[in-house]
């Protein structure tokens, strides 16, 4: 009898413990301990999960962009470009200020002229003319992009509802 007890204590022990283990597992994919990763391994190499694909991000936002302004599809045809131009031109200028291209493709320079700053900073040999030179053109590409954005804000604004407009604000699209 007792020994009948300890095997059932003993299973009933064993199935606690499993399940707390379950329990903290993370799930598939998922984080695994400080810092680490579970799941890694597999189709996409992330645990079966797809890779990260920047356009279907960039969709996924828009969708989500059209339903928070309340866009009607006819409203939505017209705003989605604009709104798609000031975020290009955003991004792109803030490519400029932290000095380096964008990641998804280094063939695509978007502002040569931080490049070439970065790089003359770089440089062991860099003459301070030269820097001074770089630095006047960044300076002047930046302005330029900088009104390019001011300009397709203004554009966007003129076609937005108030309510759009202060939504756009609030979300950092638009000042």
């Amino acid at each position: 009898m007792r020994t009948l007890i300890r095997k059932g204590l003993c299973a009933l022990i064993g199935c606690m413990v499993a399940a707390g283990a379950i329990a903290q597992a993370p799930p598939e994919g998922g984080r695994g301990g400080p810092g680490g990763r579970a799941g890694r391994g597999g189709p996409g190499g992330r645990g079966g999960r797809p890779r990260f694909d920047p356009a279907r991000m960039q969709q996924m936002m828009m969708e989500r962009l059209k339903e928070t302004l309340e866009a009607t599809d006819e409203e939505w045809q017209a705003l989605e470009p604009m709104v798609g131009e000031v975020l290009n031109k955003r991004r792109d200028l803030m490519v400029g200020r932290m000095g380096r291209r964008r990641r998804d493709n280094a063939e695509d320079d978007t502002f040569p002229e931080a490049t070439a700053l970065r790089e003359s900073l770089e440089a062991e040999d860099a003459k301070p003319e030269d820097i001074k030179a770089k630095l006047a053109a960044y300076r002047a590409a930046k302005q330029k992009k900088t009104d390019d954005l001011k300009a397709a804000e203004d554009a966007l604004k003129k076609v937005l509802t108030a309510k759009q407009e202060a939504t756009l604000v609030l979300r950092g699209i638009i000042d």
